[in-house]
């Protein structure tokens, strides 16, 4: 399927869309990778080389907040058809599944705050409200306030003009300078993602203008020159905003332009939001009841990873040849 992005009056560009497929499926990978890995404690040691190339790569949640931006501010559409699409899509799964952790988590005695069912029901809403149902599910608050101001950002970028491209560019420069003067404290701010958001759309309105061949190259040279300068001041206990941002942009910038896809990742790639979803509980039941399989080594996560991915793979094709499973409610 190609994804059109107006150029100017008359002219339509065509992207296509398997470089979308591979940045969400990479995202989503990059999610498991990093949620297999904290859930053994192994983010601690943070003196080890394993510790700093993770650091370094574990941009999963940007890369689908850039594709989110890419895809959702290309034009401007009717705000409540918007709002009723997005949020549907996104809400009626993250409840469904969010009550599902909810129950299981207090029966598995993770709530100090919850201690028997009279307990459980009055602390439900404060948790759905709060995210505290599990702390993987603050994607989902961030998405939505993404979501809440999108059609304000639509009309503010809209088009492709002169005027739009420098309003466009100014507000990322912005961002950038008071990210690179002001860091923020939380890797969870809004304002944080915000500007990934508006950067998905900048990238990939005036990529096409670029040769294939040449932004590939380029791309692919500035993500390694990024990466190893990122893990160089990880090893030094301190981060660096320029080389995070350099490293996301440019691999954010090669997978687009992936001219070829599998239907394997195609259905990974639309299975995503299922697995975000579900993945802590797949990786939870794997470090619980099987201990020994799962060691606390820098290999583990890697095959944790492979493993859940492959799990859920299966249960959404499953899901999807069951004509009775509501998709859109089971986030699918």
């Amino acid at each position: 399927m190609n994804i059109d992005f107006n150029h100017s009056g008359t002219q339509q560009m065509p992207v296509r869309e398997h470089g979308f497929d591979v940045i969400r499926s990479l995202a989503i990978i990059l999610v498991v990778l990093q949620h297999s890995w904290t859930m053994l404690d192994l983010d601690l040691s943070v003196n080890s080389i394993q510790h700093h190339v993770y650091s370094s790569l574990i941009y999963g949640v940007a890369l689908f907040i850039m594709l989110s931006g890419a895809l959702n501010l290309r034009k401007p559409q009717p705000m409540m058809q918007f709002y009723r699409k997005r949020f549907t899509r996104i809400l009626l799964p993250f409840l469904i599944f969010g009550t599902m952790t909810y129950i299981l988590s207090a029966l598995m005695g993770k709530y100090d705050d919850v201690n028997d069912v009279l307990s459980g029901v009055k602390m439900y809403l404060p948790f759905m409200l709060t995210g505290k149902i599990n702390e993987a599910y603050w994607f989902i608050y961030l998405i939505s306030a993404l979501y809440l101001i999108t059609p304000l950002m639509q009309r503010l970028f809209r088009g492709n003009g002169k005027v739009c491209r420098y309003v466009l560019i100014a507000a990322i420069v912005i961002w950038f300078l008071i990210e690179c003067i002001m860091p923020v404290s939380s890797p969870f701010s809004i304002f944080l993602y915000c500007g990934y958001y508006m950067v998905g759309v900048f990238l990939m309105r005036y990529l096409f203008k670029m040769n294939h061949r040449f932004t590939l190259l380029v791309g692919s040279l500035c993500f390694v020159v990024f990466f190893l300068y990122n893990v160089y001041v990880h090893s030094l206990g301190q981060s660096s905003f320029v080389a995070e941002c350099g490293e996301i942009c440019s691999m954010f910038v090669v997978l687009s332009k992936v001219k070829f896809s599998t239907r394997i990742l195609e259905r990974i790639s639309r299975y995503s939001y299922f697995m975000y979803l579900t993945h802590f509980i797949v990786i939870r039941l794997l470090y619980t009841f099987f201990p020994d399989a799962f060691p606390s080594s820098w290999i583990t996560p890697i095959y944790t990873t492979v493993i859940v991915i492959s799990l859920e793979y299966v249960l959404c094709r499953i899901m999807d040849g069951v004509g009775w499973v509501p998709k859109k409610i089971v986030g699918i």
